[in-house]
């Protein structure tokens, strides 16, 4: 047995004083696909109009490293006890041949225009099932659309939209990357007033992106959003400073929820078709109530 796993077994065992399993691999298969799946972007390159849009990529997760390992270590320990007590009691016991990275991964494409924002997310959480000592794999595809006109929804794996996505895209406004070198859009910011988020003056750099941090007026806890610096056009959403955007390219909060862009890209150009995921094959749009 290689040295390494047969320490980090003892290790295990010496905590809960039983047989807690081996961790037979560093990932799951759900958790590579996410991981490793292209951009929503990337494959309606050809389809409709173009739009300009600035874009970031991240992971989203609880917590820093430490954390997660901590995270980690006591689900293995509750799996060790389960298994314990089930054999002791002859119940199932499901032997766990895919030991996931984290408890929660949630990999995010945002596409911020002119007139909405566009966002693409794809988890996975890990709980553990008492009655066979199994991990339960609960996954997560949406999409959701955000403009003056509201809130569209879309459940991908359920194929469900609400109803605010009834209006299609055909209202995106469109702004041809010819244009933004003029930054329109551009007007005086926002009244300041308890919502609006209140810069810092610290700027940070992500993913070689300039961003100006500012207070997160939705978090009571003092968590922070590091807007991106510079493109063509600021983009539908608050901004902090005159020649800033709406695209958010960190968050912080004190609850050790935290996302960092590992791609951005200002001023791209999208298939319109990225802001209306009700277009998709198969989705169904609920009715407006009368």
């Amino acid at each position: 047995m290689n040295g390494a796993i047969w320490l980090l077994r003892a290790s295990l065992c010496a905590a809960v004083g039983i047989n807690a399993p081996l961790i037979s691999h560093a990932e799951t298969s759900l958790e590579r696909q996410i991981f490793s799946e292209p951009s929503p972007h990337k494959g309606l390159r050809s389809e409709g109009r173009a739009v300009a849009a600035h874009w970031a990529r991240y992971v989203e997760q609880v917590g820093n490293e430490a954390s997660n390992q901590k995270r980690m270590t006591q689900l293995r320990r509750a799996v060790a006890e389960c298994a314990h007590s089930n054999r002791e009691s002859g119940l199932p016991v499901v032997e766990i041949n895919q030991w996931p990275i984290r408890l929660n991964s949630v990999r995010v494409d945002v596409y911020v225009a002119v007139d909405r924002v566009a966002t693409y997310s794809h988890g996975v959480a890990y709980v553990l099932n008492p009655q066979n000592c199994a991990l339960l794999e609960h996954e997560s595809l949406a999409a959701t659309v955000r403009s003056l006109q509201g809130v569209c929804k879309v459940d991908l794996l359920s194929k469900a939209a609400n109803s605010s996505c009834a209006n299609g895209n055909q209202r995106v406004r469109r702004l041809p990357l010819s244009a933004v070198a003029s930054r329109p859009g551009f007007s005086p910011l926002a009244v300041q007033s308890p919502f609006t988020p209140r810069v810092t003056g610290e700027r940070r750099t992500v993913a070689g992106h300039t961003c100006d941090v500012a207070t997160n007026p939705l978090d009571p806890n003092q968590g922070t959003h590091c807007y991106a610096r510079g493109g063509g056009f600021p983009g539908h959403g608050p901004r902090v400073v005159a020649d800033g955007t709406a695209l958010v390219i960190e968050s912080i909060s004190a609850e050790g929820f935290v996302f960092r862009a590992d791609e951005v890209v200002l001023d791209m150009a999208v298939s319109v078709s990225i802001f209306s995921p009700e277009s998709s094959a198969g989705i169904r749009v609920e009715r407006a109530e009368e």
